[in-house]
């Protein structure tokens, strides 16, 4: 296994991890940093499949929990990436979309 982390590892916030094994990828978390504020401009991280076109070696996006240091940047991914959320989580980030442009439809 390989694990690469992407944002986290010297701050707080904005975590982004990625696991690979036998030729296939799982990212873990795509958070927001913390230290940006609302409207920076935060490039994603560098991995392999989260725009363009569908990469099949990554098999998608898994939220460990609905903060946005930890779901933030799931906007700006615009390949079709499955994202994998706990049901109370999305029903939070859900309902949250009609109250900021934190929550996530």
């Amino acid at each position: 296994m390989r694990v690469r982390i992407h944002r986290g590892c010297e701050e707080i916030g904005g975590n982004c991890i990625e696991l690979e094994a036998e030729g296939v990828r799982i990212v873990l978390d795509l958070g927001w940093p913390i230290t940006a504020g609302p409207g920076a401009e935060v490039p994603l991280p560098d991995v392999a499949g989260l725009v363009g076109q569908r990469d099949a070696s990554l098999l998608g996006i898994l939220v460990s929990h609905p903060h946005l240091d930890h779901f933030g940047m799931l906007p700006k991914v615009t390949a079709p990436v499955p994202i994998w959320i706990g049901e109370s989580a999305a029903r939070i980030l859900t309902e949250a979309s009609f109250f900021t442009p934190a929550g996530l439809e």
